[in-house]
């Protein structure tokens, strides 16, 4: 059996075709795989990341201070006029009856104190470890423990808002696409009414007015045209920046959600009190509080902090190593157990300590607030997607109604039962549907986006 022979220039179109590169080729883009390029990709994400990665090495700081801390002094010293020895010089004292052989006294000098050297040298070593701080320790490193757990609780709520941010800028350059495929179809219906108009008018069965009416309609549809394609090239510029491809260049893979019934209210409830990152940081900031109010009463006036220190020292004029050196330093080891005792401070740390009890106050409020305002956020959140919901039956019965019109309007065109007048209604009014319809998931998706902002957890997209 013989094959049917390819026409050259279409072989030569395929050669060249299956030559591109693939960067060239339109790269297909979901939702999901946008938000994870963009949890990956964001620059606020960045940052967020690494204040909450400081603020984890800060507790490792923190409870440092536990442990006990070694330093040491080394220090070398040159004098410029060093005082003078003793010496007693030979015949000092006088000398023995020439009886007695007339030796002098001392026969030679004796040196009683050498004289000071001009350099002179100190090294020494300190171990200090605290013993008793009232809890000062271990509330700086709740304190810190706070603040990390604060910096966790902002990484999240930035990882959701760029989770939300990347969905309405997809779906956003969605509705503009599509909306702009149906804003063309309904400008060149609109045109072509327009120059019926004009005909009309000119064969004297129209008005004026009919034919401005006509233009009106016209310029307004090319103005939304217009709207339509800015709007989609800021969303995908969004998008884009988020994402950290370019997403000029790729095709819209995923479609916009229609079942609201996945969202369970009472599970959306629990869902927002366990994940509300408002919530979270009103607890971490309570806790910072009672933190801070703990440091704040270890500080109290009266209260002895102790200390262990143990210290060792060695000096001597010579330098260890040095071609002279005789080993003759002195050295000695100290240990001490010292308190610290603030007598006196003016009031200062009572002071201290009510602003933070107040503060304290203020934290454990806000806890009890945002408790409430989870609740009513889920509430707002589950009433926006079933209205959207609603609006999106509602918007596609009339799109389907609208189709059902066309569809009998071309057939009665065809027949000859109607003018292109209806027919052009009919087509207006089924793109004017589809354009409600095309708005209304978008409201649905982005009502969805704000719930899966307030839970922390994605919704399963049906489709």
């Amino acid at each position: 059996m013989k094959g049917t022979a390819v026409p050259p220039a279409l072989a030569a179109l395929t050669l060249i075709l299956l030559a591109l590169p693939v960067s060239a080729q339109t790269r297909k883009l979901t939702a999901a795989e946008a938000v994870e390029l963009a949890r990956g990709n964001a620059d606020a994400l960045t940052a967020a990341r690494l204040q909450s990665e400081a603020a984890r090495i800060a507790v490792d700081e923190a409870r440092s201070r536990m442990l006990p801390r070694l330093s040491t002094q080394v220090s070398g010293s040159y004098l410029v006029n060093p005082p003078a020895g003793v010496t007693v010089k030979a015949g000092a004292l006088g000398s023995l009856p020439a009886a007695l052989g007339g030796t002098a006294m001392p026969a030679r000098d004796i040196v009683i104190v050498k004289d000071a050297e001009r350099g002179y040298y100190k090294l020494g070593a300190t171990l200090t470890q605290p013993i008793f701080t009232w809890g000062r320790i271990r509330a700086a490193i709740d304190l810190a423990k706070g603040e990390a757990r604060l910096a966790a609780t902002g990484f999240s709520g930035k990882e959701r808002d760029v989770v939300r941010e990347t969905k309405r800028a997809y779906f956003g350059a969605l509705l503009a696409e599509r909306s702009a495929a149906i804003l063309t179809g309904l400008r060149d219906t609109a045109a072509s009414i327009v120059e019926d108009r004009q005909r009309s008018l000119e064969e004297g069965q129209a008005t004026r007015e009919d034919v401005l009416g006509a233009e009106a309609d016209l310029a307004g549809i090319e103005a939304r045209l217009v709207e339509a394609g800015e709007s989609g090239a800021s969303a995908r510029e969004a998008l884009g920046m988020l994402t950290g491809i370019d997403a000029k260049a790729v095709t819209l893979a995923s479609d916009f959600r229609d079942d609201a019934g996945i969202v369970d209210e009472e599970k959306t409830r629990k869902a927002a009190l366990a994940g509300s990152t408002d919530l979270d940081t009103a607890l971490s900031k309570r806790d910072e509080a009672q933190a801070k109010l703990a440091l704040e009463r270890a500080g109290a006036t009266l209260l002895p902090n102790l200390a262990l220190s143990v210290a060792a020292d060695a000096a001597g004029q010579r330098f260890p190593g040095s071609s002279d050196w005789t080993g003759t330093w002195n050295w000695d080891v100290t240990i001490s157990l010292g308190a610290t005792i603030e007598l006196f401070d003016a009031g200062e740390a009572a002071a201290r300590i009510g602003e933070a009890r107040k503060d304290l106050d203020a934290a454990s409020s806000a806890v009890s607030m945002y408790g409430k305002l989870a609740g009513l956020d889920s509430r707002k959140a589950v009433q926006a997607v079933r209205n959207a919901a609603a609006s999106v039956r509602e918007r596609g019965a009339r799109a389907t109604l609208a189709a059902e019109k066309l569809r009998n309007a071309r057939i009665s065109a065809d027949q000859g039962m109607i003018d292109r007048a209806d027919l052009y209604g009919a087509e207006i009014l089924d793109g004017t549907a589809r354009l409600e319809l095309e708005g209304a998931y978008y409201d649905l998706e982005s009502a969805l986006a704000d719930i899966e902002r307030l839970t922390g957890e994605d919704i399963d997209e049906h489709h």
